[in-house]
């Protein structure tokens, strides 16, 4: 996935540590946007994603912030959680690359592997999130990496309603973006599996 775009942001009140000291705990949590239309606000959908992941982030934790511009020569979804975001971290990364659930989650995969991650938490609505944690599931399976979602309070009969066509999709999707994974990011991924593979062998 294209990452010419993507922004770490490293907060003041955190340490840069090198790879010999960084903690081999450290939890990926990514946020998903949600779509403003060029209004140049946060959705309230998006806001209340927002509100929740700083409820939940540590300072020990990566967090990414995922979503794009859907009019352009606006400020991305992304951009507009990097404004507002007032949770802690030890790392903040701003993509506003991703255009769907799929891509917002293969992009996350790069930070996942460069911070060695055992732990990703996936922050969007309830009725996203079901889908949003089969599709990182699958594409970190056999990996042994823990894939969780929490959510905000927020119910949508129709937003769910919406999500049945998408399911249908979401295999396509996966082929589509596994497809393109870069050959340095794919080699990171089945390093990953193969510690997972050889210990269910034995």
């Amino acid at each position: 996935m294209s990452s010419a775009a993507r922004r770490t942001d490293v907060p003041a009140t955190s340490q840069v540590r090198t790879a010999q000291t960084r903690p081999p705990t450290t939890r990926v949590v990514v946020v998903l946007g949600r779509s403003d239309v060029g209004r140049g606000a946060l959705h309230p959908v998006c806001a209340a994603r927002l509100a929740r992941a700083a409820e939940v982030t540590t300072a020990a934790d990566v967090v990414v912030l995922s979503g794009w511009a859907r009019v352009p020569d606006t400020h991305s979804e992304a951009e507009l959680m990097r404004a507002a975001w007032r949770g802690a971290a030890r790392e903040v990364v701003v993509d506003p690359d991703a255009r769907t659930t799929v891509d917002n989650l293969a992009n996350a995969l790069d930070d996942i592997a460069r911070v060695g991650a055992r732990d990703v938490l996936v922050v969007t609505s309830s009725w996203h999130a079901p889908r949003a944690k089969a599709a990182l599931r699958w594409l970190l399976r056999s990996t042994g990496i823990r894939v969780r979602a929490v959510t905000p309070p927020q119910r949508s009969v129709r937003a769910a309603l919406r999500e049945v066509p998408l399911w249908v999709l979401l295999p396509f999707e996966l082929w589509r973006v596994r497809r393109v994974l870069s050959e340095p990011l794919a080699s990171q991924l089945d390093a990953l599996r193969q510690p997972v593979e050889r210990n269910a062998e034995e």
